[in-house]
């Protein structure tokens, strides 16, 4: 068993990298702009961070299950991020509006369009469940955003 977490580990610190700067440069090719590159990818360490957060209140450990997770997680940052900012840019560039109104008014509309509300109510009873067979699933579903 703590073979296989070794390899995963060993793995995942050659892959992350890899795929951040993928994931860097896909933005990059999107918005043709370094700052709003960056900008979108500075969710990534903030939802990591309440990952943990949710893991060490629900008493879970690290396991290869949880760092499943936390790629779901990232990849969800991103897209929020990208949504977050494509909407910011077109408010400025097609509406005429200030940086500040289009950042607030942006946020405002991304939230009410957010779609991620679904996926958590879906798997929330796999999350409650208990035995050594759910831990799987226990892992994954604390890894999922909570939307209220």
């Amino acid at each position: 068993m703590f073979e296989n977490l070794g390899r995963a580990r060993r793995r995942l610190a050659f892959i992350l990298p890899v795929t951040l700067a993928l994931t860097f440069a896909a933005l990059f090719s999107a918005f043709g702009s370094t700052i709003d590159a960056l900008l979108a990818l500075v969710n990534v360490p903030f939802s990591l961070v309440g990952g943990v957060i949710a893991l060490y209140l629900r008493g879970i450990s690290l396991s290869v299950s949880a760092a499943a997770g936390f790629i779901s997680l990232s990849g969800i940052a991103v897209m929020s991020g990208l949504l977050y900012i494509s909407e910011i840019n077109r408010r400025r560039n097609e509406l005429g509006e200030p940086l500040e109104d289009a950042v607030v008014l942006g946020a405002r509309s991304q939230m009410r369009r957010m779609s991620g509300r679904t996926a958590p109510s879906g798997e929330s009873p796999c999350g409650f469940r208990r035995g050594r067979s759910c831990a799987s699933a226990r892992a994954r579903v604390t890894m999922r955003p909570r939307l209220s």
